[in-house]
């Protein structure tokens, strides 16, 4: 009777130990020689979104923050950025997720309930943690300059859906640097260079998120875990990851959408994965599909160049003509899940 209780109380930790998080994200990056792409899959219980495009020169303005005053901004880039939606079913350009700018530069925020950030200070711009990825990518052409940006911004927690929204952020570049920022008791963590081995993050913070993969790596664990949970999906990531053996660029993309498939949250489930992204850094390609249409479309970021200064555009992510150059080559190549 004993042995029957520990078992599950075991079972019960891991449960937990995996379950950590109700909202879930995944995000990555694939390179091969002077190819880069990072995939992104965004879980959120609404799966009405937006494409936004942000010409150079756009003026955007922070939100209401209790203790700070709002801050403005002129985007140094242009950008093309997936957005959640406003209660009205409008585009919330505050609340971006993920997007690239033109210089090849991606970021994404994905959920950690561990973020911890710092009470407004009076010597630092404060930002809403729903726009650290867009603020980004408005003033930072490469990893290097985003570290550098942080050094004079704070983040601070946002409201949005009735939720107040704690994440990190990943960044990558077109000179293949990567970082990944998270707010932990108060602090700003970056890890970048040798401090992130694995361009990889879900929803744990990254030392947690990698000494689990390394429990399997050193094979204290044998078997790789199951489930969708947060340290479950980056331990199966970064195994498929450093697993990987290309042989030539043309395989990152369905690779990409390949592992994007084994990181899917279930349909069915309260924190879906809605969209599935692959951002081709090397040749500024967007390429999407979300939970309704797998056909995977593609977006070219030359399509900026059609907006007039000053200007942006949206639209409906669930629409099958969302600014697209065409329906991509992939959608008859694709390894599915």
């Amino acid at each position: 009777m004993k042995k029957i209780f520990i078992i599950i109380l075991t079972c019960i930790s891991i449960i937990m130990m995996w379950s950590n998080t109700a909202n879930a994200c995944s995000d990555f990056k694939l390179s091969y020689q002077n190819n880069i792409i990072v995939g992104h899959n965004v879980d959120w219980g609404q799966k009405q979104g937006f494409i936004v495009l942000s010409k150079r020169g756009l003026i955007h303005k922070s939100m209401p923050i209790s203790g700070a005053s709002p801050i403005s901004w002129e985007a140094k880039y242009g950008s093309i950025t997936f957005t959640l939606s406003k209660p009205d079913g409008t585009p919330n350009r505050s609340a971006v997720v993920a997007g690239m700018n033109e210089q090849g530069l991606v970021a994404a925020i994905l959920w950690l309930d561990e973020s911890s950030y710092p009470p407004p200070s009076n010597d630092r711009k404060i930002l809403p943690s729903t726009q650290w990825a867009q603020y980004m990518l408005d003033n930072a052409g490469c990893v290097q300059d985003v570290i550098e940006l942080s050094k004079k911004i704070q983040i601070a927690s946002a409201a949005y859906a009735g939720k107040t929204i704690l994440v990190h952020l990943i960044v990558h570049d077109a000179k293949n640097q990567s970082a990944v920022l998270e707010y932990t008791n108060g602090k700003l963590n970056i890890y970048t260079g040798n401090e992130l081995p694995l361009p990889i993050i879900t929803n744990s913070n990254y030392p947690k998120s990698l000494e689990e993969f390394n429990r399997y790596k050193n094979k204290k664990v044998t078997e790789l875990p199951g489930g969708y949970w947060t340290l479950a999906r980056f331990v199966l990531g970064s195994n498929y990851i450093s697993n990987l053996k290309l042989s030539s660029s043309q395989q990152l993309m369905p690779l990409g959408f390949n592992l994007l498939g084994y990181l899917v949250e279930p349909p069915l489930g309260d924190e879906p994965t809605n969209w599935s992204i692959v951002f081709d850094i090397t040749h500024k390609k967007i390429y999407y599909r979300d939970i309704d249409n797998p056909t995977i479309r593609e977006i070219s970021m030359n399509i900026l160049d059609t907006l007039k200064n000053n200007e942006y555009k949206a639209c409906n992510i669930m629409s099958n003509s969302c600014f697209r150059t065409k329906t991509s080559f992939l959608n008859n190549d694709t390894p599915s899940r």
